[in-house]
């Protein structure tokens, strides 16, 4: 059970589309001022960038068959779903 949303991790407010996965939190943040996905330790004291676009990520999903994470994306011709593979993202998974 993931603890109040006020609760989640320091510095990255607002946070939207919490999801508790096998590799730890995934969450969207627009602290930034774009929407992208961060993944952030059990614990919830730091979180690291999945995505890194300049439109809006939405909706992040762990895919625990492949390793790889899926987010919805919103770009020039509309929305779409984009793939972050594992090998993109599992270096800045937070410890």
């Amino acid at each position: 059970v993931l603890p109040p949303l006020r609760d989640l991790v320091p510095g990255f407010k607002p946070v939207h589309f919490p999801r508790k996965t096998p590799v730890g939190v995934l969450f969207v943040s627009d602290r930034t001022g774009v929407s992208n996905v961060y993944l952030a330790n059990d614990a919830m004291t730091e979180a690291k960038p999945v995505t890194n676009v300049t439109t809006r990520a939405m909706t992040p999903e762990y895919d625990a068959r492949t390793k790889d994470l899926y987010f919805s994306r919103l770009g020039a011709d509309g929305p779409a779903i984009a793939r972050a593979p594992r090998e993109a993202w599992y270096g800045k998974r937070a410890e």
